[in-house]
């Protein structure tokens, strides 16, 4: 069988990297279809596990998997949207670099790395090398990347072979007689076990005799033995209906149980939980049924203890000596969470070149909200009883018991007022910053804040500005919400 092939930028301890998680992120909940406030994010449609659902309307998304989304044949150059001639549009030279292409199509280069890195079936160590010889036995960098491949073999995540040459006897001199002789070895519980024979070498002493010119050893991370057409990938995705698209992305919170209650498939007896990576202790069954039929497709994960640090987390489930689901976002409030330093609002706010476009979303109806010069305008043609009809907004995430500070500059085209906000975003709206914080204008620049703190915790809320209380312009600038009482750098 010929299986999906591993991600190839999913990093070799199997942790996404911080553009990874923001791609993630990013696509869930803050970058959203359309500009215009209340149009669904690109997650929203492009849904867990594989990141398609067969409700699309107009052309459909009838693939099996988005995954492959960075291949310049298999998806969108020749696809729905035929991004072939784009390169024609933009002027773009025949070199058909697919990252470039990606972020023309509306994408960033976080989103590029979530879609690089996701998990596809392997661990990050899988298919990996490391040859230990005199050259290198010696090197930090090797220790380093071998500490790594035996922590993913531990984890079961792959199987971890050696195979190479013993060059001449232990301690035996440099100028002694070569006798080669082939050697293979696979580690197991904590040293490397001679597959034929009884030879045993633990790290240090492998990489000594390397270094030393007795030995030659390669290794390599295998894939388990459950891994081909017999066995397929367990799928993740939040518990509803897998071809369903939705308006929001739900992603799952921990329970006070230290649980999580998911849609999946594929899923074995004994299959092992991950989480961030690394293996966590845990187990999972069905809510009712046995594995891997579950009624409903619904099934309960159950860690030991809770994860740490609180927040947001990613969870993948590995079935017996075989392949790993995708990356499933969930999010804890049953421990602490670590404070997140500078703007929190993704796209920054300081609207240089490019930010503005970059999902922040606008509601036009009696005005105009554009970017000019590095600043926004807010034209409002008519003054409005419901000045949410002009309005700036972008999507953030905040957490429960958190003291936040909103901050901005803003003036007026003459002396009025304008109202800043948090609220819970679509379709609700409720407010979460204990009020509309009012900003009086004139017509030089002010630097305005709000602070307070926010009761519950919300993935996907959003900073909101409002204009039409007055048919005044406004001009904006320099937005950003920070953790604590005071401002940063937008």
């Amino acid at each position: 069988s010929i299986p999906y092939p591993p991600a190839p930028e999913r990093p070799v301890d199997n942790v996404l990297t911080d553009a990874g998680v923001r791609g993630f992120l990013e696509f869930s909940v803050v970058n959203d279809s359309d500009d215009t406030t209340g149009a669904q994010t690109c997650g929203a449609c492009h849904r867990p596990p594989f990141l398609v659902s067969t409700n699309t309307p107009g052309t459909g998304m009838d693939a099996p998997t988005w995954r492959g989304a960075y291949d310049r044949w298999m998806m969108l150059p020749q696809g729905r949207l035929n991004i072939v001639d784009l390169m024609t549009i933009v002027r773009m030279d025949d070199t058909f670099p697919e990252r470039d292409m990606w972020i023309l199509a509306g994408a960033s280069s976080d989103i590029w790395q979530m879609v690089r890195q996701g998990g596809t079936g392997f661990h990050g160590a899988f298919a990996r090398q490391l040859t230990l010889n005199a050259d290198t036995a010696r090197d930090r960098s090797t220790v380093r990347m071998m500490n790594v491949l035996e922590q993913a073999a531990s984890d079961g995540g792959i199987v971890l072979r050696g195979e190479g040459a013993v060059l001449r006897p232990e301690g035996a001199s440099a100028d002694a007689p070569s006798t080669v002789k082939p050697v293979a070895m696979e580690y197991r519980n904590g040293r490397y076990e001679a597959i034929e024979g009884r030879g045993v070498w633990g790290s240090h002493k492998l990489r000594t005799r390397a270094g030393n010119n007795e030995m030659v050893v390669t290794l390599t991370g295998r894939a388990g033995a459950g891994v081909d057409v017999d066995f397929r990938q367990p799928a993740l995705w939040q518990a509803s209906a897998i071809e369903a698209q939705t308006r929001n992305v739900d992603i799952p919170f921990l329970t006070d149980t230290s649980s999580l209650r998911i849609s999946a498939r594929h899923v074995q007896q004994d299959a092992s939980v991950f989480v961030d990576g690394r293996k966590a202790a845990g187990s999972v069954r069905c809510e009712m049924g046995t594995l891997p039929d579950c009624d409903d497709e619904i099934v309960i994960v159950e860690f030991t203890d809770d994860p740490e640090p609180g927040g947001l987390h990613f969870l993948q489930i590995q079935n017996p000596q075989g392949l790993f689901s995708n990356d499933l976002m969930f999010f804890s409030e049953q421990s602490d969470q670590p404070a997140r330093a500078g703007n929190l609002i993704m796209s920054g706010g300081a609207f240089t070149a490019g930010q503005f476009d970059n999902n922040w979303n606008k509601v036009e109806l009696v005005g105009s909200v554009d970017e000019q010069a590095g600043t926004v305008r807010a034209q409002v043609d008519n003054a409005h009883d419901d000045p949410w009809r002009v309005q700036l907004s972008h999507a953030v995430l905040v957490t429960a018991g958190q003291e936040y500070t909103l901050c901005y500059r803003a003036r007026g085209q003459g002396v009025r007022f304008m109202t800043a906000y948090l609220d819970t975003n679509l379709d609700d709206w409720r407010n979460l910053s204990g009020g509309q914080h009012r900003a009086d204008l004139t017509l030089s620049w002010q630097s305005f804040s709000h602070t307070f703190t926010v009761t519950e915790t919300d993935l996907k809320a959003r900073v909101a500005f409002d204009f039409a209380q007055s048919a005044l312009d406004v001009w904006i600038d320099d937005i950003g919400l920070y953790e604590g009482d005071s401002c940063g750098t937008p």
